[in-house]
């Protein structure tokens, strides 16, 4: 017997291979096989680079763009910005998360809600938790 996981179109579930048709475990949906739409090939496939897109390059002309290097350190430093405006708007929730309050005290003194909270602890224990782990480099 064939199994093919998650291969049904209705539920995502396995499909059984029963005789000539394909069965889902979880639904029951039952899938007919076709055959080959375009027959036997008569002719061999010309052998193709298999990164190649089929056109050569007179036929693309100028119209063809070339991307632009990423900035790697724009977007270093973009990020770092990031960090330091949402440190600065949630500083008051910082302080008092260190200080060891709940977030349902910190709800209440500050009159944000409890997720608002929770959400900037979550954040917050992300940063401190990637600053503490380097990257290993191979």
């Amino acid at each position: 017997m064939l199994y093919r996981f998650k291969g049904c179109g209705k539920c995502g579930g396995d499909l059984l291979l029963d005789c000539d048709e394909w069965t889902c475990c979880q639904c029951g949906r039952v899938y007919y096989p076709q055959p080959f739409p375009m027959g036997p090939l008569l002719e061999p496939m010309k052998a193709q680079h298999p990164l190649s897109t089929g056109v050569s390059p007179a036929e693309t002309g100028l119209h063809r763009k070339r991307r632009k290097a990423r900035r790697v350190n724009a977007m270093i430093a973009a990020k770092k910005r990031s960090d330091e405006k949402w440190r600065s708007t949630n500083q008051l929730v910082i302080s008092y998360l260190d200080q060891g309050k709940s977030v349902r005290d910190i709800s209440e003194i500050l009159g944000r809600h409890a997720r608002q909270i929770r959400g900037v602890r979550e954040r917050l224990d992300d940063l401190r938790a990637m600053a503490l782990d380097p990257v290993a480099v191979d």
